[in-house]
């Protein structure tokens, strides 16, 4: 729920997705809702964006990973999405 702690997050994926050479690199919450995003400090960020009804959203929530190649909802550009999702304590707490 920290600001400053999602900003420094939203950093860190930035530079993680420069250096892997991804369009775009997100933390979605269990709620798919978007919780950091490299594009944090752009136009167009998809921080606060809900991605839960996404294919690769709700299979890597299900199966713990996800795969689609999609029109992006927020850029409408074509894309590959790759997903896995995020546990602490056994528990679905997001994806990345």
């Amino acid at each position: 729920p920290d600001a400053a702690a999602r900003a420094r997050l939203s950093d860190r994926l930035a530079g993680l997705s420069r250096e892997i050479g991804a369009a775009a690199v997100y933390l979605i919450g269990a709620d798919g809702i978007t919780i950091a995003a490299s594009n944090a400090r752009e136009s167009g960020s998809f921080v606060g964006v809900d991605y839960r009804f996404r294919s690769y959203f709700s299979a890597a929530i299900r199966d713990g990973q996800g795969f689609q190649f999609a029109l992006g909802s927020t850029t409408r550009r074509p894309g590959l999405f790759i997903s896995e999702r995020v546990d602490s304590g056994g528990k679905a707490i997001g994806v990345i």
